[in-house]
């Protein structure tokens, strides 16, 4: 996409929604012009270019549905949050780099790890209440049936909990955003 396709498609958009900003992400911009490239527009390069980009025939309302999940704006948040930090620093170019590498790897495999922990948990739960079930159905215990499913949407829960605990959790939107690629859904 040219930048001036860009520029116009944020135009339009920015046009059409009244309660989000969208800003074009130009090829070039620093190139030849004379703007000033500042450290943070450097950070923000490195990240762009780990990040996949959707097919060209996603539509843009797939990407704005993807942007403004509650979760998603957490995680983007979140990465700003990092860039401004980062930015701070005196680590160099090629330290932020491989920073962000080692998060990414280290954020995708406790997040694995989080996932077969959880689906290890769910197959003894499913085995183990659907047994209790039978006993509590033929004793009419039903009160321990809600601590079932109380106990389940703990689970749940917890496995969220755990992914915002894991290193790496500062740049996880460039993880979901691969996610989503992947499975077509961006």
């Amino acid at each position: 996409m040219s930048n001036g396709n860009a520029r116009f498609i944020a135009t339009v958009y920015n046009d059409l929604q009244e309660d989000t900003l969208c800003y074009p992400i130009l090829s070039g911009i620093n190139k030849g012009i004379g703007l000033r490239k500042t450290r943070n527009t450097d950070i923000i390069d490195l990240l762009i270019n780990k990040m996949p980009k959707p097919a060209s025939n996603t539509p843009w309302e797939k990407i704005i549905e993807f942007k403004s999940k509650h979760e998603h704006i957490l995680y983007k948040l979140r990465l700003e949050n990092w860039i401004s930090d980062i930015s701070r620093s005196n680590i160099s170019l090629k330290e932020i780099e491989q920073k962000i590498e080692y998060y990414l790897k280290e954020y995708e495999y406790r997040l694995k790890l989080e996932k077969i922990k959880y689906n290890y948990g769910t197959v003894g739960f499913v085995l183990i209440e659907t047994v209790k079930f039978m006993e509590d159905l033929i004793k009419l215990n039903w009160s321990k049936r809600l601590e079932t499913i109380l106990n389940y949407q703990k689970r749940n829960v917890e496995l969220l909990i755990g992914e915002t605990k894991s290193t790496g959790k500062e740049i996880a939107y460039i993880s979901v955003i691969k996610k989503a690629v992947r499975k077509s859904e961006l």
